[in-house]
């Protein structure tokens, strides 16, 4: 079941095939921040040692903006950038969810 999901996963996520699979994680992070109302700048993402070294995870966040997942914005102090998820990595999210609840209940 859980090859037959991965091969679903793919196939359905056209941009999860441009993505390295620790972005996913990245996009969590920031839609968990989201949910309760927190901005994450680049500054305390840098921060999150779980993610990697600071430039593995710009990587990563070039990647989920060069996907369309992420956007980037100005503060007050225009110094600091923050992130937030596009609609499009929203409806990624949901998908990634959808697909994960199917597998554990054998629909998939």
């Amino acid at each position: 079941r859980f090859m037959r999901l991965r091969d679903i996963f793919e196939s359905q996520c056209v941009d999860r095939k441009a993505l390295h699979h620790d972005a996913d994680a990245l996009l969590v992070y920031l839609y968990e921040e989201y949910g309760v109302g927190v901005d994450v700048s680049m500054t305390a993402l840098m921060h999150q040692q779980r993610f990697g070294a600071q430039p593995t995870i710009q990587r990563r966040v070039k990647e989920l903006l060069a996907a369309g997942l992420l956007e980037s914005y100005g503060g007050l102090d225009k110094r600091q950038r923050y992130l937030r998820l596009t609609s499009k990595g929203l409806d990624y999210l949901q998908k990634c969810s959808d697909m994960l609840r199917a597998a554990f209940s054998g629909d998939a």
